[in-house]
């Protein structure tokens, strides 16, 4: 978790004090996604393992999403995260 917020720009020290604004707080509220999200999104569950590049199988064996695909997820499609 902490490289992923560190490839955002987000200091760990965020954790440790306090938020300096509501734009950081949206910003980390909007890296949460449930996989049924993510598929309804997507329209389906092999159209969500394409885009990803990974196996329906793959996506199956997911309790969350990996905060990694998250961020693929944030890039490839910001529309689905409010960005």
């Amino acid at each position: 978790m902490l490289s992923l917020l560190y490839c955002l720009g987000i200091s760990t020290n965020y954790f440790l004090g306090d938020f300096p604004n509501a734009k950081m707080l949206k910003k980390l509220n909007n890296l949460f996604m449930t996989k049924e999200e993510a598929i309804k999104l997507a329209g389906s569950q092999a159209k969500l393992a394409k885009l990803l590049g990974v196996t329906r199988g793959a996506i199956y064996h997911w309790k969350d999403i990996p905060a990694l695909r998250i961020y693929q997820l944030k890039e490839l499609k910001p529309d689905w995260f409010g960005l």
